[in-house]
């Protein structure tokens, strides 16, 4: 009859549990876990917020739906540019329809609540 004397073990692939059994006769068998700490963050933060988006007045459905389209466009692009790499997300939203009534006119305005996020500090 043989003996074992070999300590055999087998790691997880990430390194979080070690699976360890000892020699055949023995039949013991070791889970051990390893706790890995996770590094501070090192002052960087979400910073989230919102806009209004309107579009111009104007009397016609499409061309009004157009003018909030660009103040959309206008209003990622600039906050693109102040913020560059650090931008996440920024959403324009669903917009809405309102009508107003200028004298004998109706002007439609579309309008929407944007939101954005924002990594502020330093890494």
């Amino acid at each position: 009859m043989r003996r074992y004397s070999k300590l055999m073990c087998l790691s997880a692939l990430l390194g979080l549990a070690s699976f360890c059994s000892l020699a055949q006769e023995d039949k013991v068998i070791v889970l051990e876990k390893e706790i890995h700490e996770k590094p501070e963050k090192s002052g960087v933060f979400v910073e989230s917020g919102s806009d209004i988006i309107v579009g111009e007045p104007q009397e016609n459905v499409k061309a009004a739906y157009r003018t909030w389209q660009t103040a959309c466009d206008n209003w990622k692009r600039e906050l693109k540019a102040q913020n560059s790499r650090n931008l996440m997300i920024a959403s324009c939203g669903s917009p809405k329809q309102r009508v107003e009534k200028v004298q004998l006119t109706s002007l439609i305005i579309f309008e929407s609540q944007s939101t954005y996020k924002i990594k502020v500090g330093c890494e």
